[in-house]
């Protein structure tokens, strides 16, 4: 049994049965117990997906933190992919695994991250997510047969001309007559964008209003929430008076005394 699970046992027992060591039943399924107040839940975490959560932190570190010494032991032993963003699969079957399983996480974390791109070198331009909510891959599938280059960077195609840019997409053939609107629709989004001019590529979190990773916001990205409505502001709402009414309850009333007493 792993740790958050001898842990999730002793929150449960705790739950049901407090302090005694009489057994108790349990009630309402744990993952119910886990889910948010919104959604009728206790808000209790999940320590399975909050650790997670926290593994994804190292994650979100190795494609940020280029020259920390730790990323370069990592990347010296298992080798990183294009781009430096994250490291190869761990096919080691020995030794301590502890890499391996925070590599295995990079599936999940990578659909809530993105790229911001700045000289281009390092992002895919149809195959990475970074303009935007979904690769061009996906997004104009159409477009993407008719590429010369499917793998190729988003500096391929983008040229910088003094103070401005300009996009180059090459297609293995000149676009039909039904296919303009689509590649219209391509070009508009593409300089829509904003090109971070004299940076690097950069990875961002999208959960985020700030688009740096936090823990928080990826075990709310982890957890399934559930569909069914909870009135949980009536449940939960006090409705006892707050502290400042009190304290204006009590000035009335000590002012009607005081003028009374007169």
């Amino acid at each position: 049994m792993s740790v958050a699970r001898r842990i999730e046992k002793l929150q449960r027992d705790f739950l049901w049965g407090g302090m005694g060591d009489e057994h108790k039943y349990h009630l309402v399924n744990w993952q119910k117990i886990c889910a948010t107040l919104q959604h009728g839940g206790l808000g209790i975490r999940n320590l399975s997906i909050f650790n997670k959560a926290l593994l994804g932190k190292w994650l979100w570190r190795y494609g940020a933190e280029h020259e920390a010494l730790w990323r370069r032991v990592v990347d010296s032993k298992y080798g990183s992919r294009w781009g430096g963003w994250c490291s190869h699969r761990v096919h080691v079957p020995y030794g301590v695994g502890l890499w391996k399983f925070i590599r295995a996480g990079w599936d999940s974390f990578s659909r809530h991250s993105a790229f911001k791109v700045g000289d281009g070198s390092r992002v895919k331009f149809w195959l990475d997510t970074w303009c935007g909510n979904q690769p061009f891959r996906d997004s104009f599938p159409e477009l993407f047969r008719l590429t010369r280059v499917p793998d190729a960077s988003a500096a391929d195609h983008l040229q910088i001309l003094g103070s401005s840019h300009h996009w180059d997409i090459i297609f293995s053939r000149q676009a039909q007559d039904w296919e303009l609107e689509t590649v219209t629709a391509l070009m508009e989004l593409l300089y829509s964008y904003p090109i971070q001019w004299g940076s690097l590529d950069a990875l961002y979190w999208r959960p985020s209003s700030h688009k740096v990773f936090t823990v928080r916001s990826y075990y709310s990205c982890l957890v399934q929430p559930s569909r069914s409505f909870f009135p949980w502001k009536s449940v939960w709402k006090s409705k006892v008076p707050t502290m400042p009414f009190l304290a204006r309850l009590m000035e009335s009333l000590l002012t009607i005394c005081f003028y009374t007493a007169l």
